[in-house]
């Protein structure tokens, strides 16, 4: 598992007590997932605009795929 920036940071600096860094590790791991779901929001959101400042987003097949029903 790759250490977080967060935890070596904390490591360097002595005044912070174990239990803190616990609770901030913690929250550090959530907002890690947080992040990971903001990015593929963005990446996708970025994709379309470009797409479309292209001329190159082909209209009907985005709606097509995105009005697909769920296959179960």
């Amino acid at each position: 598992m790759q250490q977080s920036p967060l935890a070596a940071t904390l490591s360097v600096v002595p005044a912070v007590p174990v239990a803190g860094m616990a609770l901030i590790l913690g929250i550090d791991r959530f907002m890690s997932e947080c992040r990971a779901l903001t990015n593929l929001v963005g990446n996708a959101c970025a994709t379309i605009v470009v797409a479309r400042w292209d001329n190159a987003l082909e209209k009907d097949v985005l709606d097509e795929v995105l009005n697909k029903p769920k296959s179960s």
